[in-house]
């Protein structure tokens, strides 16, 4: 009995629910031989460059990098929950009231890029991704409007998606 009262204590009232849908943590890439090859020669051409130049931090961070890339093309992106309700944003376990998010903003051209952004106010996390698969962009666009600003000039994807998207990482 006394657990389930620590547990009521913890829970946060996120609202009424008004949408809601599950997307994958990373958009998992299809990869060729070829890419591996060139992702391994620039891998090691930088390694080898980086002790000629005795530069000794950065084959550190090189061999991070590889060993992060390495797990993240062996496993799968875990499904997150996300929720749109009265008070705020439910991204998986993580609740943001709307008090605390400035503005919001889609990007839609389909099929490669689907995806609602979100501007946090915090100096951590400036920014929520959340693809959008299925859900119509003006049904979303609809409802946040009700509690939040739309950012109209955005219009592309971040730099860093985009390139992450053409690079396949």
């Amino acid at each position: 009995m006394r657990g389930s009262q620590n547990e009521d204590k913890n829970k946060i009232d996120s609202g009424k629910i008004l949408l809601k849908w599950i997307f994958p943590e990373y958009e998992k890439h299809e990869r060729n031989l070829s890419w591996y090859i060139v992702s391994f020669s620039i891998g090691a051409f930088m390694f080898l460059y980086s002790i000629k130049e005795k530069n000794f931090i950065f084959p550190i961070i090189i061999i991070l990098a590889g060993i992060i890339l390495v797990k993240l093309l062996k496993d799968d992106p875990r499904d997150i929950d996300f929720s749109i309700t009265d008070k705020g944003i439910l991204l998986g376990r993580n609740f943001y009231e709307y008090d605390n998010l400035s503005k919001f903003w889609i990007i839609y051209k389909a099929p490669q890029v689907k995806k609602l952004y979100f501007e946090v106010d915090n100096i951590f996390h400036t920014q929520l991704i959340i693809q959008i698969g299925s859900v119509s962009p003006l049904e979303l666009r609809d409802l946040l409007n009700k509690y939040l600003e739309e950012d109209v000039d955005k219009e592309n994807e971040p730099l860093s998606e985009a390139l992450g998207r053409v690079l396949k990482i």
